[in-house]
């Protein structure tokens, strides 16, 4: 938590001194700027800022200034005519045949999997909501029956058991991978 703190605070005074800053635990992502000299400075001034704090930072790290960036895993485009947040090819090409595994389950019928083949689709979901807008939404269900995959008591204490019961799938759970697909 204290390092949460100490870096929001450091993206607050960049942001006080007008440059745009996202920042994640320790991660800063700088960015909105009119042009690569505007970034470069931007950049001075987070490097100068960083040695007054006796921040250390890892110089190697620097991106830019760029019109694409990956930040946190996902992949920031500002080119005019591409901008938008994405998942990198890599990933989606993952998320893709995940979703095809189990669009092809529902048309050989099947109508529940493992929990750990549905935890698995679901954290690969999670992933990508972070760039997919309004997604969360076709995610809770998956994520609710995955979650109550199995429960049970040892010692008094709740504990859960992955992999022991199967998910069964609704029709809207299925509306909602192929919904992903598209």
């Amino acid at each position: 938590h204290v390092c949460c703190a100490v870096s929001e605070g450091v993206a607050q005074i960049l942001r006080d001194m007008g440059i745009d800053c996202e920042v994640f635990v320790d991660d800063f992502c700088l960015g909105g700027f009119a042009s690569p000299e505007e970034a470069e400075k931007a950049g001075e001034v987070f490097e100068k800022l960083m040695l007054e704090l006796g921040f250390q930072w890892a110089p190697h790290k620097k991106i830019g200034p760029s019109q694409r960036v990956m930040f946190l895993g996902i992949e920031i485009d500002t080119r005019p005519g591409h901008a938008c947040c994405r998942p990198p090819v890599q990933k989606l090409a993952v998320v893709l045949a995940d979703l095809d595994e189990f669009l092809s389950w529902k048309v050989e019928g099947v109508t529940e999997c493992s929990a750990s083949e549905s935890a698995s689709l679901v954290g690969r979901l999670s992933f990508a909501t972070a760039a997919v807008p309004a997604s969360k939404v076709h995610l809770r269900l998956l994520h609710d029956a995955m979650s109550v995959a199995f429960v049970s008591t040892r010692s008094g204490a709740p504990w859960v058991r992955w992999g022991s019961r199967p998910v069964r799938f609704t029709t809207d759970m299925w509306e909602d991978v192929a919904w992903w697909r598209r």
